[in-house]
């Protein structure tokens, strides 16, 4: 049996990819594909997060997890050869996916610990990765930094000092094809006009040779960047909340603000974009030469989406958002703890006050 492993990179439509593929598991297995269910912390899952947790040997905080649902913990190696030899005769290609082993597993010795896993279950690997222009991820992280309650700063020079190897193409294909051959991994470029229809999720139906057993939902963006006045309502949500306090701001209030609003993201300058974008000249310079010689650069160079100067929220929006934020967490809820709200409800508050009181100066 052969695997295809797909490590990303983040926010290059991996979620798209991934639930796709774990809606059709069935369907595809009819084919002799299929997209394994025990390499997520929940049996049957879309991403398969016990990879880059095995990786980073992380496997105490995996069991913890898996006990906590009262399931019987297994080690991925054991879980894994058991689906590998149950899917004999049945299917000829298991599929891996996990953004989280191009972000979090950074180092040789963690790749490798990836590849002796499944060079004891497969006879052959492919990795596919997909690659975006550094700017555009840097834009598109900020808002997934927010949803998580991670403080964050859209100065992309800040995000560069703060996280070089997140960046660099060159770096992390030289992990991945040191570990398992270059001619074991094949890197796409995550651009519209470069994918098959437009679509990732086609485009990796594509590359790993079942477009024709299973179709693209068409395309999708779950985790589309959030409008300007939302991340800028959040970004001063997570900095009011009390140290030691958990940052993550309550899902529904992320979902009613994500559907209220609206508008595009707030953007960083031309000018600073360009400078961010500069800083990986040499590293992109040397993936084109050896995974696109044909062109002639291995990622446009149109930044006309960046306005002259930073693009910041509207202030009606913003207090808007304020005011629908304070209102949701206000609500009782079913399931939630009374009181576990209190330091939300007060940094909420905290927001609304400031809010209103520059938009009086």
């Amino acid at each position: 049996m052969r695997a295809i492993l797909h490590i990303g990179t983040e926010k290059t439509g991996s979620t798209a990819i991934q639930y796709r593929l774990a809606a059709a598991r069935e369907e595809l297995l009819t084919h002799g594909f299929a997209y394994s269910r025990v390499a997520a912390v929940v049996d049957g899952g879309a991403n398969h997060v016990a990879l880059y947790r095995y990786a980073l040997e992380l496997e105490a905080e995996l069991a913890r997890a898996t006990a906590k649902r009262g399931e019987v913990p297994r080690p991925l190696p054991q879980a894994l050869a058991q689906e590998v030899a149950s899917l004999k005769g049945r299917a000829h290609t298991l599929i891996l996916s996990n953004e989280h082993l191009h972000s979090r597993v950074t180092t040789p010795e963690g790749v490798a610990r990836i590849r002796a896993l499944l060079e004891e279950n497969f006879e052959s690997v492919t990795v596919v990765v997909y690659l975006r222009r550094q700017d555009d991820l840097a834009v598109s992280r900020y808002s997934t930094s927010l949803r998580v309650g991670r403080p964050a700063s859209l100065s992309l020079l800040d995000e560069a000092k703060r996280t070089p190897l997140y960046f660099d193409y060159e770096a992390l294909l030289a992990r991945w094809s040191g570990a398992f051959g270059r001619q074991a991994v094949i890197a796409r470029l995550f651009d519209r006009q470069a994918l098959v229809g437009g679509d990732v999720v086609a485009d990796f139906l594509k590359v790993c040779g079942f477009d024709g057993v299973l179709q693209s939902n068409g395309p999708g963006d779950p985790n589309r960047s959030l409008p300007a006045a939302v991340q800028e309502y959040l970004h001063r949500f997570i900095e009011a909340l009390p140290s030691g306090t958990r940052t993550r701001p309550p899902k529904d209030v992320v979902k009613r603000l994500e559907r209220s609003f609206t508008g595009p993201p707030k953007l960083p300058s031309e000018t600073e974009a360009r400078a961010f974008y500069s800083l990986f000249a040499a590293s992109n310079e040397a993936v084109r030469r050896e995974y696109f010689p044909d062109r002639a650069m291995l990622f446009n160079d149109d930044f006309s989406k960046y306005p002259a100067a930073p693009l910041h929220a509207d202030r009606a929006d913003l207090m808007a958002a304020a005011k629908m934020a304070l209102a949701q967490l206000s609500e009782a809820r079913p399931g939630r703890r009374k009181g576990a709200l209190g330091p939300h409800l007060a940094a909420a508050k905290r927001v609304l006050a400031d809010i209103s009181q520059e938009s009086q100066a």
